[in-house]
């Protein structure tokens, strides 16, 4: 059950989200059971990124639904924003490259190829899963890359020949969680799978990991049924996880201990609201309408109460929240100040991290040394 309106919080804020919702509620028509756009090319009901604040109000649109792909028929799509650390810029997935917008206005930038961007503490860059520059796009496999924002430096961070995706860093830089797609699965991009190895798991469809920084020793943290696009996130203080399991809301401890769930199936996609609550995408039961966004204390027994409702095609997805008066306020400034994940070296039998201009696709380098599955 959803209640009507939220109650008041430790700290207010604001959440960034994908929606193919339409500018006007003239651009829908009614059709026997559901909701459609009058127009499927209609620019105002692209996938982009919209803003709203965490108790329902002041809904406004950010982008503009992105460029179109080349070679493609559909318009282009933007998802999965993050909010920099400052909460004056929004990096985010817009056809196959991340772009990153001012909250003010203005026109987006291009920083490099990929998707799923994570912000690093500093601001400096992003983590962003991109496919390698010698493979057709959709064919490679995916890994992780650091970016420097003004475009100097690319930094492989991972080199399985398994996709990754969904990378989140912890609020000191020193540990950097992900999804890999496991062996055996279907891949990406519909790519073939692969043949599974002996200690593959039936029925798992990717694995969380950590990742240690600078380190990059690889730590598997769970196993799950879920699509990997719905992310797991740090705690503002970095003491617990927020994840997905099986459609359902869970958390943990950040070393994986504790595992605790906090909603029934139809919850994904949870992003931290402060130390207490969590902002998710929460599915209709039943299937009786799309995706909309909701917030859910964990401290008490508190029924989920409603952000956004949604008659769009696919719904309001991907969320991520910004506290009003700065990211991480609760922490101490030394805290947001880590190794540089620009800097660390690649693991010992590695090769170096590569460099490529602003804007280039990041070059894959496969690595001799057994450690990554």
């Amino acid at each position: 059950m959803l209640v009507a309106a939220i109650a008041p919080s430790a700290q207010a804020g604001t959440v960034a989200f994908s929606s193919d919702r339409c500018d006007s509620q003239a651009d829908y028509e009614q059709r026997p059971g559901f909701t459609v756009p009058r127009d499927d090319a209609n620019p105002s009901c692209r996938p982009a990124i919209w803003l709203v604040e965490d108790d329902g109000s002041g809904l406004r649109r950010l982008t503009n639904g992105g460029e179109h792909p080349p070679g493609q028929h559909q318009p282009g799509a933007d998802f999965e924003p993050a909010w920099s650390p400052d909460g004056q810029r929004i990096a985010y997935g817009s056809s196959g490259t991340v772009m990153v917008a001012s909250v003010n206005g203005g026109q987006p930038r291009r920083i490099t190829f990929g998707n799923t961007p994570a912000w690093t503490p500093d601001g400096l860059g992003v983590v962003v899963s991109a496919p390698d520059e010698t493979d057709p796009i959709g064919t490679g496999d995916l890994n992780l890359y650091a970016v420097s924002i003004d475009g100097s430096r690319t930094n492989q961070l991972t080199f399985s020949p398994e996709d990754e995706v969904a990378p989140e860093l912890s609020p000191d830089g020193r540990r950097l969680l992900f999804s890999r797609r496991l062996s055996g699965q279907q891949r990406f991009g519909n790519r073939a799978p692969r043949e599974p190895p002996p200690e593959f798991v039936p029925g798992a469809r990717l694995g969380w990991f950590s990742m240690s920084l600078p380190d990059r020793r690889e730590e598997r943290m769970v196993l799950s049924d879920q699509d990997p696009g719905w992310g797991a996130r740090f705690s503002p203080d970095g003491q617990r996880i927020a994840l997905s399991l099986f459609g359902s809301l869970h958390t943990m401890n950040a070393d994986g201990t504790n595992l605790r769930r906090h909603s029934a199936q139809g919850s994904v996609s949870p992003t931290w609201a402060g130390l207490d609550s969590l902002i998710y995408v929460r599915f209709p039961p039943g299937g009786s309408g799309k995706p909309g966004l909701a917030k859910l204390r964990l401290d008490n027994d508190a029924q989920p109460v409603a952000i956004t409702t949604s008659a769009s095609r696919f719904g309001d997805n991907t969320p991520d929240w910004h506290p009003v008066g700065g990211l991480l306020g609760r922490l101490p400034l030394e805290a947001l100040r880590p190794s540089s994940s620009f800097s660390t070296k690649a693991p010992e039998g590695a090769p170096e991290p590569s460099t490529a201009p602003l804007g280039a696709r990041p070059s894959r380098k496969r690595s001799p040394y057994p450690g990554v599955v």
